[in-house]
């Protein structure tokens, strides 16, 4: 009875940073985040953290987060996508693409789209054009209508022409 009312009060505060962070209160929710995992831990809430510290800019916090995710559930994909995308910002691309091919290999990694869109800006930044096209043109396997890659493709192919 106890975890119940600790998972549901765990949920409320999840849901508080959820909200906050949508209306741009980074603050409030990384508070938010915190009180729900003191109160009952799961990688989602760790994930969502991490995303919170990298809008502040700290993605050393924000890879810890994802990896403490990935220690409570290693069967999910988006905290290595997120952990990759940390390492670009950083502009340690090489340990990214570990990363990000890692997240590939996920079922669940509802941001397939967005993994590969990041492993093409990588390549395309190494001036492998052709590897980079090749993950941009993955990208729209898995989201056509997204702008980023179509625009990405549209750059590519001026260059090589």
């Amino acid at each position: 009875m106890a975890k119940d009312k600790n998972i549901t009060l765990a949920a409320e505060y999840f849901n508080k940073a959820v909200n906050s962070q949508v209306k741009g209160k980074i603050d409030t929710a990384i508070e938010n985040y915190r009180s729900s995992i003191e109160i009952f831990p799961t990688a989602e809430t760790h994930v969502h953290l991490g995303v919170a510290y990298s809008l502040r800019g700290c993605y050393d916090e924000a890879i810890s987060e994802c990896k403490t995710a990935i220690e409570l559930n290693h069967n999910i994909g988006l905290p290595y996508n997120n952990i990759g995308e940390y390492l670009m910002s950083l502009g340690r691309i090489d340990e990214a693409i570990e990363w990000l091919e890692k997240a590939l290999t996920f079922e669940d990694c509802t941001m397939n789209y967005q993994t590969y869109l990041n492993l093409g800006r990588i390549y395309e930044k190494k001036w492998d054009l052709v590897k980079a096209l090749r993950f941009y043109n993955h990208s729209l396997d898995f989201y056509p209508d997204f702008d980023d890659a179509q625009d990405a493709i549209i750059r590519i192919s001026s260059l090589m022409n």
